[in-house]
């Protein structure tokens, strides 16, 4: 018996080997104690310290015991007692007591008969106890449990009384590694007690229960609250359990476990699920509770991996192992592993399933599984990862597959109803129902629809499957991909696709070094600055987080924050385009005011020549032209120098050019979409050039610089809808059509766009189409209207004032040309876009509308003037060849055959450089033309300086002559070849009324002849007719007729009508001859006068319209 004690405070230390020795006496009968006066001899010869004295016996004493305790009580034999009562254990430190604080070992009670040992009243209250607090074994050795251990339990009635007994204890705020209170072979009663805050390391923070078939367990009318263990956060009972009404008479609360079983860890009564490695367990309602007890998984709707919607089934992978199932989570790309784990307590389990429609509550029978499970005794669970099941994650919703769980080692035991309670016995007639579906297939698997069933591709075998639903696995392609995994592809440099999902690999064949493969698809495979399809658009938005970019050229991208070169850009490209708008402008003008002037002067009968100087207006409209089409081969993929491509694009298009410098500024200032933002101002890009031109026009009015004109307003207005509506109809153009690349359409004005999006549908149908009909077909409509009203009034003042720049370098009859040319520019335009992709395809419609239109050019021959003519056809042929030479380029370069790419580049070079040098050489001769007077000052001054110049140097005579002279005498020399022209226009009308004259007298002596054959025909049909009639009725015909002399009189008449008509054909053939010489007889020099624009208008002979008409036609030929 052992009352009223107090340790408190007391400390253990960490045992250390001490090098020391301690001589035994000879005898000791008995172990005793003696104070430090009367210590034995044998302990005097050790040091004389006293502490170091003590050291070397506890070190020695635990050589020989192995064991570290501070209350020990060893062997209780059958007959014996033990009663320990008010014993308070405070604040002590017995961190390396291995058997515990309080120790009771050897328990020998075989067949127990009262209650030997009794604790009551005992007080633990923080205390660091070691293996445990209060430890109770039968044997000397405790086989502590690290892992659960399933026995199979019998149908024993137990009637056995307690060995020991604990009451009215409180253990409170303690630690252990095993346990708080430690029970083994014992059967123990608990009663009034209180276990609070206290910590289990690796078993329970309670009550460690480890008992035999034969040993029982009984808790009443005690607390467990927060306390904290491994396993069993307050109760660890083994293959004993405790009966419902016992735990209403106990308080389990707030107790944690770290490996399972926050309360209680006993035998399994019942089977339960996890779906999240344990943190969490299903509940299970019953369906019937005798005589089998069938218990159903009910879960709360939940979201699985990979679907937004809530769903009422648990859901399993199908097709393979759970353990090998792998989600792809398409947001982190990161692949999680999925964790099903049964939290059972048994040994074995079968499985049975079958297919049920949920609606019809169908009672089919189970099929067996094909595999079963076994208890897991390192994760103390019965996990389902080799579990594979077989059903169709494509099935309506309705249909399940139901698992029925049955397992004969989980008892539910048999309670007495009245007190005490105890078990009385164990039933194993329990089964578990679930229902549940599969997940639909992922990324790296192929379904399977006739099993049903998703198969993970095998990366090692260089299979994937980037497609959700496959209907099988793809193989990797070695030129487009390094390496595979069953969920991603690496793809190799200069290749590029879109998504994740997406395993069509495009070559970015417009600029490969924008695409940096690697496993990342889109925009996180581009270089830096890029995005979109193939990575040709500039990161405007900043979407990758590297700045905005935008386009410094095709292709390629600048950043943002160099506003010095978007600036001196767009500077540039404004600057050029007003030049060019102020030249047309002013040369129209000068043009329409000239022809004004000389139309009333032939009018007036002033003049009827006129020399024409060379048209700078006509000579830029061509080279606009030319640069226009000519830019169409930037878009054939052609390794031509940056700086060419972009003096091309920037000269062809020089709106589009201003659009992308103006990328940068123009999203400051909009919330709409760069893509739909930059046709609006497209729009107003023309808007403003026209409103510069009108203020500047307008101050030079009102500081009376100028005079208003109309022709200043029309010519502006017409020249800007001519010079920006390609880029217009291009540009609007390309947000109707499309690209398909990777199997995705995109917008094909910007391929970081997709097409088929509402928004853009709805901009199509409100703003592009719209726009494109206005300027593709109702303004060029409305100008051919009003041209075609005016056609006969094409010389009236105001005609030509509002309408003289879209005709006045054309003929009369093809006053409509212009439009021609609009509609050529449409159409190239058109297919450019359409078949950007297919170079082999645009360029061959390319070069057909080319040909086409110089085919029609040559017919009509529109211009008036026949250099015009010929410079218009030498454009369409250069055009045209370098179309040919360029998709000639494009196949060499394609096809490898390096050997004939610079050949065609030269070729291609050489026919555009002769053709700009012959353009800009006329432009020159133009601009000289216009400042002639103040060349002529020059020479005159030369002339004056340097007398002799021209003597020492003929050659450069007609350089230094002055204008004014030479004008005079050109003017004299035609008023040479009029006079002497109008000599033979008199010779020609005599010839004419020559030919008249005879062509009446031939004509009225065929007349006579053909009267003469037909009588002469009728003579000799009468006379055969006589001589048939005669043969028939065979009458002799009189001899006075004889019928030789019949045929030589025919014979004679027609020899002489032949003669006649020879003579008739030479008289003619004469005259013929004669008005052909007087045509010849025009000096050849006059005839070949190509630079004099010889014209002479209606109103010159009114009364000679005809003859003077088809002498100015033959020389104009």
């Amino acid at each position: 018996m052992i009352q009223n004690v107090d340790i408190l405070n007391c400390n253990t230390v960490q045992p250390q080997h001490i090098n020391c020795q301690i001589h035994r006496p000879s005898f000791i009968n008995n172990f005793q104690c003696y104070d430090y006066e009367n210590k034995p001899s044998s302990l005097t010869k050790q040091p004389q310290d006293l502490q170091a004295k003590f050291e070397c016996f506890y070190s020695r004493l635990l050589t020989f015991t192995q064991s570290i305790y501070m209350i020990y009580v060893d062997r209780i034999q059958v007959s014996g007692y033990l009663y320990i009562s008010n014993l308070n254990i405070r604040n002590n430190d017995c961190s390396f007591c291995t058997e515990g604080m309080l120790t009771i070992k050897n328990v020998d009670i075989n067949i127990p008969e009262f209650n030997n040992i009794i604790f009551k009243q005992l007080d633990f209250e923080n205390n660091s106890c070691g293996s445990g607090c209060l430890v109770i074994s039968q044997q000397d050795y405790i086989n502590f449990p690290r892992r659960r251990v399933l026995q199979t339990l019998d149908q024993t009635r137990f009637n056995i009384p307690f060995t020991v007994i604990l009451e009215e204890s409180e253990f409170v705020n303690n630690s252990a590694t095993n346990g708080i209170v430690i029970v083994s072979n014992l059967s123990i009663s608990v009663m009034e007690n209180k276990f609070i805050k206290n910590t289990g390391f690796d078993l329970s923070g309670g009550i460690l229960f480890l008992g035999g078939q034969n040993h029982n367990f009984q808790i009443m009318q005690s607390e467990i609250s927060e306390s904290v263990g491994n396993k069993g956060g307050a109760l660890y009972l083994g293959n004993k359990t405790i009966s419902n009404n016992q735990l209403l008479l106990i308080l389990l609360s707030s107790n944690k476990a770290k490996s399972f079983g926050q309360d209680l860890v006993d035998v399994p009564q019942a089977l339960t699920i996890s779906l999240d490695k344990g943190k969490s367990l299903l509940n299970a309602k019953y369906l019937t509770k005798a005589p089998t007890i069938i218990q159903e998984v009910v879960i709360k709707p939940y979201q699985i991996l990979g679907n937004d919607t809530l769903q009422q089934f648990i859901t399993l992978p199908s097709g393979y192992n759970i353990k090998n199932y792998e989600y792809y989570d398409e947001k982190s790309k990161v692949i999680q592993t999925l964790q099903f784990k049964l939290k059972i307590n048994r040994s074995y389990c079968t499985i049975q399933k079958r297919k049920i429609n949920i609606n019809l509550q169908d009672d089919g029978p189970f099929d067996e599984f094909e595999s079963n499970i076994q208890y897991n005794s390192t994760s103390q669970d019965y996990n389902l990862d080799d579990l594979i099941i077989n059903f169709d994650p494509y099935l309506p919703y309705d249909y399940v597959q139901q698992l029925k769980f049955n397992c004969s080692s989980v008892q539910i035991p048999v309670i007495n109803n009245s007190s005490p309670y105890n078990i009385l016995g164990y039933s194993n007639n329990y089964e578990l129902m679930m229902n549940i579906r599969t997940f639909k297939c992922q990324r790296g698997e192929s379904y399977n629809a006739l099993l049903g069933t998703c198969n993970l591709c095998d990366a090692s075998q260089s299979l994937y499957s980037v497609v959700i639903k496959a209907s099988k696995c793809s193989v990797q392609d070695d030129v487009t991909m390094i390496s595979v995994k069953s969920t991603l592809i690496e793809l190799r440099k200069n290749y590029w696709r879109p998504y994740d999902d997406n395993n069509a690999v495009t070559l970015c064949y417009n600029f490969p070094t924008n695409c940096n493969g690697g496993w990342s698809p889109g925009d996180e495979s581009c270089a830096q600055g890029h995005i979109g399809a193939l990575c040709e658009q500039c990161d405007l938005y900043n979407i990758r987080g590297n700045g905005s970019y935008t386009v410094s050229d095709q292709f390629q991208c600048s950043s943002c924050s160099d506003l010095t070169l978007n600036t001196l850009q767009i500077f540039l490209i404004i600057t050029w385009t007003l030049v060019s708008i102020v030249i047309s402008v002013k040369e129209n003008v000068e043009n329409v005011d000239e022809l004004i002037i000389r139309t009333k002067a032939i009018k007036l009968g002033l003049i009827c020549v006129y020399f024409e100087r060379v048209q700078l207006a006509v000579i830029l409209k061509i080279l606009t032209n030319y640069l226009q089409i000519i830019s169409s081969i930037g878009t054939f993929q052609l390794k031509i120098p940056p700086v060419l491509k972009s003096i091309f694009t920037f000269s062809g298009n020089p709106i589009k050019s201003a659009m992308y410098a103006l990328d940068c500024f123009l999203i400051q200032l909009t919330n709409i979409e760069i893509l739909y933002f930059r046709n609006i101002w497209y729009l107003c890009m023309p808007i403003y050039y026209i409103t510069v031109i009108f203020i500047i026009y307008f101050v030079l009015i009102l500081t009376k610089q100028t005079n208003f004109k109309i022709t200043v307003l029309s010519t502006t207005l017409i020249f800007i809808f001519i010079y920006v509506q390609p880029d217009i109809i291009g540009s609007f153009i390309s947000l109707l059509s499309y690209r398909k690349i990777s199997n995705i359409f995109w917008v094909q004005g910007d391929v970081s766009y997709l097409y088929m999006t509402p928004v853009h549908i709805r901009w199509l149908l409100s703003f592009v189409v719209p726009i494109l009909v206005i300027f593709g077909l109702f303004i060029p409509a409305v100008l051919y209207i009003k041209m075609s009203k005016y056609k006969g009034k094409l010389n009236d003042t105001f005609v030509l004032r509002v309408y003289g720049y879209l005709f006045n370098e054309y003929s009369k009859a093809t006053y409509y040309w212009e439009i021609i040319k609009i509609c050529q520019k449409e159409l190239i335009i058109i297919f450019l876009t359409f078949y950007e992709d297919s170079i082999i395809i645009k360029g061959t419609i390319i070069f057909l509308i080319i040909f086409c239109y110089d085919i029609f050019s040559k017919r009509y021959r529109p211009y008036r003037r026949v250099d015009l003519n010929n410079l218009d056809s030498s454009c369409s042929n250069v055009c045209g060849i370098s179309i040919v030479i360029g998709m000639a380029i494009y196949f060499a370069d394609y096809n490898g055959n390096i050997e004939i790419l610079w050949p065609f580049y030269v070729f291609m070079g050489i026919f555009n450089l002769y053709f700009m040098l012959r353009l800009i050489t006329l432009l020159i001769i133009g601009y000289l033309y216009k400042l002639e007077d103040k060349i002529d000052e020059v020479r005159d001054y030369l002339n004056h300086k340097y007398p002799k110049i021209t003597e020492k140097y003929p050659q450069l005579k007609k350089y230094f002559e002055n204008s004014k002279i030479r004008s005079e005498r050109i003017r004299q020399r035609f008023q040479k070849i009029r006079e002497y022209l109008w000599k033979k226009v008199e010779e020609k009308k005599k010839s004419k009324r020559l030919g008249t004259e005879i062509d009446k007298e031939i004509s009225q002596k065929e007349q006579k002849l053909e009267t003469n054959n037909h009588q002469f025909k009728d003579d000799s049909n009468k006379s055969n007719q006589f001589i048939e009639k005669s043969k028939n009725q065979s009458i002799i015909p009189p001899s006075n007729i004889d019928q030789d002399q019949i045929s030589i009189q025919i014979n004679i008449k027609m020899e002489h009508n032949q003669q006649l008509e020879r003579s008739q054909q030479g008289k003619r053939q004469k005259s013929i001859k004669t008005i052909r010489e007087s045509y010849e007889s025009i000096p050849k020099e006059i005839q070949n006068i190509q630079e004099l624009d010889f014209i002479l208008k209606e109103d010159d002979l009114q009364n000679n319209k005809d003859d003077d008409e088809q002498l100015s036609l033959s020389f104009q030929q």
